[in-house]
């Protein structure tokens, strides 16, 4: 595997890829969770050894590791016998508007055990989804690697006696794959989510740097680049409004600044005049209050700049990138999450039924089997 990664290494560039999407598929307490915080380096994700799905709806965080932006989707058990198809229809909707423009790779998150007819469900109906494209993006990841160790087998062992079901799934996503323990110390853990973040980028070479899409994708991505868009707008519009009552204010603030100079000045030449004035307190009165009235406008003026540069850099972004996600997406990302993936609907109340194409039709008759 590392020739592998090394050939692919040589013929991609270190900047041409600065952010790696990945999807986590799989039945409940398989692990998804734990491998998301692992993953990402935090605790995002809620992780708990139960019987009932912990993570009932996708849910998405990003973090800088490994010198790229990782983000994750962990997705709940789409074959969750208490959720109606539905549902399970709005989460894989959403799911495909979080990993939007497309995930790099797909993460089949099995428990080295036995693979079960709801693993096997869960392939099939991704495969329905997705199109065959499905496999050449998946890296099949297996939890509780400490169950081999503890059996003396090796990962290629453990497959081989395996059921031929995952034996087919692991032929046609060119037996990419890895054992992994969640549980394990902090070291062995780093080791192995460098491991399985190389996997990624060996996906993402064989598909020469490809992320997955579908039409859906593509609609969706048309979407949330222009809802994007929208909000580079409304904030630039905000910070104008800002900075024009800001400049109203220093205007205001120099005049203050002038008129107390004025009866500072009128104050001092009393002074002068009355040689028997003793106190001085009212004159430092004076001053100290023409000196908060300068530091206030020096704020002023240091606020105004740093919003006409952020101005700037929004014009750039949109300048630069009109038709890529910018610094704005992880808002939306987060926008979707808090919603409830109410947006992701609307935007398929917008386009209609055109925006869900065969994949989404293909999954509701196969729920019906």
């Amino acid at each position: 595997m590392s020739l592998i990664s090394d050939y692919f290494a040589n013929t991609l560039s270190e900047g041409d890829f600065e952010e790696y999407r990945v999807v986590a598929l799989g039945k409940n307490g398989n692990g998804k969770s734990a491998t998301g915080n692992n993953f990402l380096g935090n605790g995002t994700f809620i992780s708990l050894c139960s019987a009932k799905s912990v993570t009932e709806n996708c849910r998405c965080d990003s973090a800088i590791r490994f010198g790229k932006r990782l983000v994750y989707v962990d997705t709940p058990a789409f074959f969750d016998i208490e959720k109606p198809s539905e549902i399970i229809q709005k989460e894989i909707i959403k799911c495909i508007a979080l990993s939007s423009p497309g995930p790099h790779a797909f993460l089949l998150i099995i428990k080295v055990d036995r693979f079960t007819p709801e693993e096997k469900n869960t392939i099939d109906l991704c495969r329905n989804i997705f199109g065959h494209e499905f496999y050449n993006h998946l890296i099949v990841v297996f939890t509780h690697k400490d169950k081999l160790d503890k059996s003396g087998k090796s990962l290629q062992q453990f497959i081989a006696d395996a059921p031929s079901d995952l034996q087919n799934v692991l032929k046609r996503n060119n037996n990419i794959c890895i054992a992994i323990e969640n549980e394990a110390s902090p070291e062995e853990v780093e080791i192995q989510m460098k491991e399985l973040f190389t996997l990624v980028t060996v996906v993402v070479g064989l598909n020469r740097g490809k992320h997955y899409t579908n039409t859906t994708y593509e609609n969706i991505e048309k979407r949330l680049l222009k809802e994007e868009d929208k909000q580079r707008k409304s904030r630039m519009d905000n910070l104008t409004r800002t900075i024009n009552d800001k400049k109203e204010s220093l205007k205001q603030k120099n005049k203050d600044v002038k008129e107390e100079e004025e009866l500072l000045l009128a104050y001092v030449v009393s002074l002068q005049s009355n040689t028997e004035a003793t106190s001085s307190e009212e004159s430092q009165s004076a001053e100290a209050k023409i000196n908060k009235l300068y530091i206030e406008n020096e704020q002023l003026k240091y606020e105004i700049i740093m919003m006409k540069n952020e101005i700037r850099r929004i014009k750039k972004e949109s300048k630069d990138y009109p038709n890529k996600p910018g610094s704005f997406r992880e808002n939306i990302r987060k926008m979707i999450e808090s919603e409830g993936g109410q947006l992701v609907l609307n935007f398929l109340k917008e386009h209609g039924l055109d925006i869900l194409t065969w994949g989404i039709i293909a999954m509701k008759s196969y729920l019906k089997k």
